[in-house]
């Protein structure tokens, strides 16, 4: 039975008005909001997974000792970017292996971080040719 579903039952069984009614037992009540509480004891806040990503990056960082504290940072930013469902970039991966994605991600960066300044020396150029 899925967290939804469960808490569908439990309040099926007690019935939401009950539940809220100043006369309804409180034993009733307590097991109910105990039940559908003890569901999502395991639910880890946004906040908390977000640090917990960047403390195993940075670990990963210093064990390594490979790429500037920027990259790391830039890495850090765009996998912790969260969805429409509440879930981070990492988070959606089926496999994630620290040192293939910083490596991946540091050399895509590099190659936009080129085409950019290329870019920026043609429109600093115009249509100013030095072959002809």
């Amino acid at each position: 039975m899925t967290k939804e579903q469960e808490v569908s039952h439990i309040l099926d069984v007690w019935g939401t008005k009950s539940l809220l009614h100043p006369e309804s037992r409180d034993d009733e009540r307590l097991i109910a909001v105990k039940r559908i509480l003890s569901l999502f004891e395991d639910v880890v806040d946004i906040t908390t997974r977000k640090i917990n990503f960047e403390k195993s990056v940075w670990g990963w960082r210093y064990k390594n000792n490979k790429y500037s504290d920027e990259c790391i940072e830039a890495f850090t930013c765009y996998w912790t970017r969260v969805d429409d469902n509440g879930k981070m970039k990492f988070e959606n991966q089926k496999a994630f292996k620290m040192g293939g994605r910083v490596a991946m991600f540091v050399k895509l960066n590099t190659q936009f971080a080129q085409k950019k300044q290329i870019q920026q020396l043609k429109n600093s150029l115009g249509s100013f040719n030095p072959l002809r």
